[in-house]
């Protein structure tokens, strides 16, 4: 699974991103995932509304599911102190800034350059 850097608000569009690695390793064990990327962009243009990240299947739709995520190293995004987490039925995660807790991070937070590895696991349907 190759996962890429997306924005939730198709409306305003995916930012174009320019790939040096994008690796994405995954095990499913019945319904479960577990998954860790790596994302390494050298240039970034355009996009708007909120960063997300493609996961390799849809987390599961049961009310009140919303598995976290281990940011264990970001130099793609700022501010520098993030963590991830997604909800029920979605097929992405999320970024946020645990120091602020104000929201999801923009695809603006999206540096010019940079590499993203992200590790977790969660439940699919």
């Amino acid at each position: 699974w190759s996962s890429d850097v997306c924005s939730s608000d198709l409306t305003g569009g995916n930012p174009t991103v320019t790939y040096n690695v994008q690796v994405g390793r995954y095990t499913k064990i019945g319904n479960r995932v577990f998954f860790q990327l790596t994302i390494d962009h050298s240039a970034k243009s355009g996009g708007s509304g909120t960063l997300t990240i493609n996961l390799p299947f849809q987390v599961s739709s049961t009310t009140g599911n919303y598995p976290s995520f281990v940011v264990g190293y970001s130099g793609a995004v700022t501010p520098a102190s993030k963590t991830g987490y997604t909800d029920p039925g979605r097929t992405d995660l999320f970024l946020q800034d645990y120091n602020v807790g104000t929201g999801n991070m923009a695809t603006t937070a999206l540096n010019s350059s940079g590499t993203l590895m992200v590790s977790g696991q969660y439940q699919t349907n």
